[in-house]
């Protein structure tokens, strides 16, 4: 089931970032789950499955990551 949330942390060089889940659940994602190659900022709302960790048994993190909105919206000049 998709659910919506909201970027906490990207650390681009790292490639992994935390995730916000409405419920105030905290969920890593690595980049290679993020769809079409976005860059995540803090603040981006995406949207995304949970799934159990590929690391840590009994821990859950975020698959098939996909952007919904910018936190952050360019100014047009």
């Amino acid at each position: 089931m998709r659910q919506q949330g909201v970027v906490l942390h990207y650390d681009v060089p790292r490639g992994f970032g935390f995730i916000k889940t409405p419920a105030g659940q905290s969920l890593f994602f690595h980049v290679k789950q993020v769809r079409d190659g976005y860059l995540l900022e803090a603040g981006d709302t995406v949207a995304f499955t949970i799934g159990p960790s590929t690391k840590q048994a009994g821990k859950s993190e975020c698959f098939d990551v996909d952007l919904l909105e910018r936190a952050s919206k360019a100014v047009r000049q």
